[in-house]
């Protein structure tokens, strides 16, 4: 009787061995929560992010030890821009799907149609400057969670170009400079740049209007005012016969990151381009006396600018681990450490291993301009300036008919040709 119990006995302790293992996997058992940011930053010519994402997830698992983050690169970071895309990336059930992507708000609207996000609970407003919330609202929710901010800027050597207020004058400042340089560069090609500029142009004339209502007339009929105004200001990038600012491949220099570079190596006056630049020309000797502010590019000078904010996959959210991991990981991103290193790009080095500039990117939260480092920098203090003054672009209706819009605009102003340019 005993050989039978100790035989039971031994059986038993077999199996409860075999058991707890297993048990104590599924009780550790970590959610994945699968993002991606976005990636028209500084840095991704360098390593792809690699550094970047590598810290976040760590610092991220860290905090957070019961999920495990997969951050990834898209298949195609230009397919952000592509709404199917999108919504395929964010519907996927599968490991190539993604629970969390940081979007250009200028599509926000059209994905909140499809059915494939949804809207986010107790964002704190009071965290983020009113155009990136604006523009990370449709219908009075919240669809995005605020990350980075985007705007036009004017960089020149010159204080009156720098003083300019309205596209006037900044005209008549330029070519008041005398010298064999092409007065401006930027690069103003594409459907999604170039009737943006128009729109930007067209709030700077209008400010009292908002600019969803304007981009709707500008659907309709282009202003006769703002396309002059425009039209001025692509005259100031005439060189050679070429338009330096529809021409950036003719003009690109070796390691110079294109206009930036010829802004830097002084083969052009001044710049119009987004704040990042600067991570560009501050690679190069003379960047100490650039001076910076919003580019006033009508007969005015509102900033008007987008917003990148995390979108949650309506899939992700139908599950409390999935749903609140991804919250963890939007709020981890605005943290004051992790947000720091990050506009700093502390993760970079170059071939010697020797940090580099600032990303100067524009943080959607307020509280970043407390850093000491992006505090102390005057360049960092005329951006803040702008955002603080800004509107948002519409988050709806403007990737629809950006192309139409972008051919209406060159044939008003170049009759030679009309041409789509993508």
């Amino acid at each position: 009787m005993r050989a039978v119990f100790g035989v039971v006995l031994s059986f038993l302790t077999i199996m409860l061995a075999a058991l707890m293992p297993a048990a104590a996997s599924n009780h550790d058992e970590k959610t994945i929560v699968r993002v991606a940011l976005y990636e028209f930053i500084p840095g991704y010519d360098i390593d792809q992010l690699q550094a970047l994402r590598v810290s976040i997830k760590q610092g991220f698992e860290q905090a957070h030890p019961q999920y495990e983050l997969d951050i990834k690169l898209t298949p195609n970071r230009f397919d952000l821009y592509d709404l199917e895309k999108l919504e395929r990336w964010l519907t996927d059930e599968t490991a190539d799907g993604y629970d969390v992507l940081e979007i250009d708000t200028l599509l926000l609207g059209e994905l909140v149609n499809t059915g494939a996000i949804s809207p986010w609970v107790d964002v704190d407003e009071d965290q983020f400057f009113s155009a990136a919330l604006d523009a990370s609202r449709v219908n009075g929710r919240f669809y995005g969670i605020p990350h980075l901010m985007c705007g036009y800027f004017l960089f020149t050597r010159d204080a009156q170009v720098a003083e300019a207020e309205t596209v006037s004058e900044l005209v008549a400042a330029a070519r008041g400079e005398n010298n064999d340089t092409v007065d401006l560069v930027g690069a103003f090609e594409g459907s999604w740049t170039i009737p943006s500029l128009y729109l930007d142009a067209r709030v700077d004339t209008a400010p009292q209007a908002a600019p969803n209502v304007l981009w709707e007339e500008t659907v309709a009929a282009l202003d006769p005012e703002t396309t002059s105004s425009l039209r001025t200001l692509f005259k100031l990038c005439d060189a050679n016969g070429l338009n330096a600012c529809l021409r950036e491949e003719r003009y690109a220099l070796t390691n110079a990151s294109g206009f930036s570079g010829l802004f830097a190596m002084g083969f052009a006056d001044s710049l119009i381009g987004y704040s990042e630049r600067f991570h560009f020309i501050k690679k190069m000797p003379g960047w100490e006396t650039v001076k910076v502010g919003s580019a006033p590019l009508g007969d005015g000078n509102a900033p008007l600018m987008f917003a990148d904010s995390f979108v949650l996959s309506e899939r992700c959210n139908r599950t409390a681990q999935c749903r609140d991991g991804a919250r963890a990981f939007a709020d981890y991103m605005n943290q004051d450490d992790v947000l720091e290193p990050y506009l700093l790009a502390r993760d970079l080095k170059d071939a010697w291993g020797s940090p580099l500039p600032p990303r100067y990117l524009l943080p959607a939260k307020r509280s970043a301009y407390g850093f000491q480092a992006i505090k102390s920098d005057p360049i960092y203090s005329g951006f803040e300036q702008a955002q603080q003054r800004a509107v948002a672009f519409p988050n709806t209706g403007f990737g629809p008919n950006r192309k139409a819009v972008r051919d209406a605009i060159l044939c008003e102003m170049f009759t030679q040709s009309c041409s789509n340019v993508d």
